[in-house]
């Protein structure tokens, strides 16, 4: 009787190092911050984003419905996790075409998914060096998967102005 030993053979794709998104959208409200920023007119945008690793890069771009909007922002980030949080560290320029300004925003946010019931807590934040002021979000989420392709995100949030809005609220916002 002879010795016979089973090896496994596994082939495997070569992994991409580098993924890249492209990411076209249209909101009927231009909605951040707590405000509505372009009274009312919807927004086209796309986006092109490339990820190496733990660091993402990405160019946005949007026009307003009303023909009087245009912003280009480019900006990266590097994310990470730690004990079952995740964590970002991100920078962006952002130009604003009509208005002949510009501005540098810096942002940073940490999520902690493995709360009761899959909730993941979050909180998000960014400064503002052209109005001198930061914004706050506060957000708890839960995502329910319908099918491979589908999936409904039930979310609350709530946003701190600290001097990054300077014609709205100052501390709590808004609750949406």
């Amino acid at each position: 009787a002879g010795e016979y030993e089973a090896k496994e053979v596994m082939i495997d794709e070569p992994a991409s190092e580098i993924e890249v998104s492209l990411t076209t959208a249209w909101d009927s409200l231009y909605v951040s911050e707590g405000r509505d920023n372009l009274d009312g007119d919807s927004l086209f945008s796309a986006a092109l984003g490339l990820a190496y690793g733990n660091w993402v890069f990405e160019a946005w771009h949007a026009e307003g419905s009303g023909g009087d909007y245009s912003e280009l922002n480019l900006g990266g980030g590097y994310g990470f996790s730690f004990g079952g949080f995740d964590c970002y560290l991100a920078y962006a320029h952002l130009w604003f075409f009509d208005d002949d300004d510009s501005d540098n925003e810096l942002a940073a946010g940490i999520s902690y998914g493995a709360l009761p019931f899959e909730i993941t807590a979050a909180a998000d934040y960014v400064y503002s060096f052209r109005a001198e002021g930061s914004y706050f979000e506060l957000s708890l989420a839960k995502t329910k998967e319908l099918t491979d392709r589908l999936a409904l995100e039930t979310a609350l949030w709530a946003g701190i102005n600290q001097g990054y809005v300077g014609d709205g609220h100052r501390d709590f916002d808004h609750l949406s």
